[in-house]
């Protein structure tokens, strides 16, 4: 069932930015953020992307220490 949500004073040129964003993709401003709005409803959260993660590592048994990470990730900079 679909609702209806309202936004109120919304700046003008935080409107228009949106409006132009719209119309460079072809779509009508209602549309536009109507894909917005699933696309955050559908990204996890900071908390949801840890826990996942965690329980991946719990799974996985692999415990590798910050500093071997931190050393890889370092490896291609110098």
């Amino acid at each position: 069932m679909s609702v209806q949500i309202t936004i109120r004073n919304v700046p003008a040129d935080v409107r228009d930015a949106l409006k132009s964003k719209a119309a460079a993709g072809g779509r009508s401003m209602q549309a536009y953020l109507l894909r917005e709005l699933k696309r955050m409803a559908e990204m996890p959260t900071n908390a949801e992307l840890m826990r996942e993660v965690e329980e991946r590592l719990r799974a996985s048994g692999t415990n590798v220490p910050i500093s071997e990470i931190l050393r890889a990730r370092d490896k291609d900079r110098m």
